[in-house]
């Protein structure tokens, strides 16, 4: 049972490693990992709105399908800008931090 805990440590130091996230600081690695998270966030809206266009392509006229179609575009735009508003507000509060603590 032992070994098995050590192994999955070693593995999490090697994973958080490869992530450059080992032996940093707290305000950097916050600022990495809500990086990335937003990363996913913003790909996932980019495949929504792609999804979306591909819906209002092959509607066929149908006005709920058309109207549907809209919405999901819309709302994965939406998604794109709160998560570049985001990004920026996230970027400013770390470098304010950075900067206060140093």
């Amino acid at each position: 049972m032992n070994s098995l805990l050590i192994l999955a440590i070693a593995d999490a130091t090697t994973n958080l490693d490869a992530l450059g996230l080992k032996n940093t600081d707290l305000i950097p690695t916050i600022g990495r990992i809500v990086t990335i998270l937003l990363g996913l966030v913003g790909v996932v809206a980019v495949i929504m709105l792609i999804i979306g266009g591909f819906k209002y392509t092959v509607s066929g006229g149908n006005d709920k399908s058309v109207e549907a179609a809209k919405n999901q575009i819309m709302y994965a735009v939406i998604g794109i800008v709160i998560t570049l508003l985001a990004a920026g507000i996230v970027q400013f509060v770390l470098s304010q931090l950075n900067s206060a603590t140093k």
